[in-house]
């Protein structure tokens, strides 16, 4: 397993627990070196330290998935650290407290779109501008079973989600060739597209 990403470089928000932690260290045993990002210090920084201990290559980065400017500057940490950026598991996100429509707040709705739709789109953007540059990469969105079904009482968390998975097909049909997104079982219709013109692959 250590071959499958030797060499590589990846990275993972939302790293500090859960679903981004596991992958991170998946990655890292995998043989990748790793950048860490989260908005939370400790936890990210102790999961880096936990790492690197083990002998794995790993960095801890503290990022704001929902401030353009300090995700672009965790871009650029990962590239200036370790030259380029091969994968990126855009993982960070938030729930919601069960509750329906009406007993939400327009504050509450904001915050959740924030993080979990708009928070993507600005590490998507940060990263496809470094994988184009170099010329490769791939990215994987974490969306949650909230995004294919509704949720009782999660009306913004399941917006928010559906909404990702939405964005995620869009954009790799902006920048996948077609037959990339067939073999990632992503539709592709050329009649709304330039067919094979247009796209590059990445």
């Amino acid at each position: 397993m250590a071959e499958w990403f030797e060499g590589k470089v990846a990275l993972v928000t939302g790293a500090g627990s859960g679903i981004g932690l596991a992958t991170a260290r998946a990655f890292a045993e995998a043989g990748a070196a790793v950048v860490l990002a989260d908005k939370d210090e400790e936890p990210v920084n102790a999961a880096a330290d936990k790492l690197t201990a083990a002998g794995r290559n790993a960095i801890a980065v503290r990022c704001d998935v929902t401030d353009d400017a300090e995700v672009a500057s965790m871009v650029e940490q990962t590239a200036s650290r370790f030259g380029r950026l091969d994968a990126a598991f855009n993982n960070a996100g938030i729930n919601c407290e069960n509750a329906p429509l009406l007993e939400r707040s327009d504050d509450e709705f904001d915050r959740i779109i924030d993080v979990n739709l708009r928070g993507v789109w600005n590490c998507m953007k940060a990263e496809l501008r470094q994988m184009m540059a170099q010329g490769s990469g791939a990215i994987v969105n974490c969306s949650s079973i909230g995004g294919m079904v509704g949720s009782k009482g999660r009306s913004a968390y399941s917006a928010s989600k559906h909404a990702v998975t939405g964005l995620t097909r869009s954009v790799a049909l902006d920048y996948a060739a077609p037959r990339n997104s067939r073999q990632r079982g992503l539709p592709w219709d050329d009649r709304h597209t330039d067919g094979d013109r247009g796209h590059e692959e990445l």
